[in-house]
């Protein structure tokens, strides 16, 4: 998601937060999951440079986020992402990792 709203520098990481979503299911924990790292873009001006899940289950995901400060000299925006949406929202496992479809609010 990061990818396709800003064209990043990640050599200069400033932070890391802790994110732990609960929801109904997979697809829900997906969306309010990347609403938390929208919600870090929009409004707190941090970009998202790596993540790492530490745990998954169907009602919960706990990750840590490496971030760094947005700023307007050393990053371009490319598109606004407005939200994350629940249409056609698909979460499953597949092998040994997980693919998501996701759709965003342009």
């Amino acid at each position: 998601m990061t990818d396709l709203m800003v064209k990043r520098d990640i050599s200069k990481r400033t932070a890391t937060r802790d994110i732990l979503v609960e929801g109904e299911d997979l697809p829900d924990l997906m969306v309010r999951w990347l609403g938390e790292i929208l919600y870090l873009f929009e409004g707190e001006s941090l970009i998202v440079d790596s993540i790492e899940i530490k745990s998954i289950s169907p009602m919960k995901l706990k990750s840590t986020l490496t971030l760094t400060s947005f700023k307007p000299k050393h990053h371009q925006i490319i598109r606004e992402i407005k939200a994350v949406t629940y249409h056609q929202i698909s979460v499953n496992k597949v092998n040994d990792g997980w693919e998501a479809k996701v759709i965003f609010d342009i």
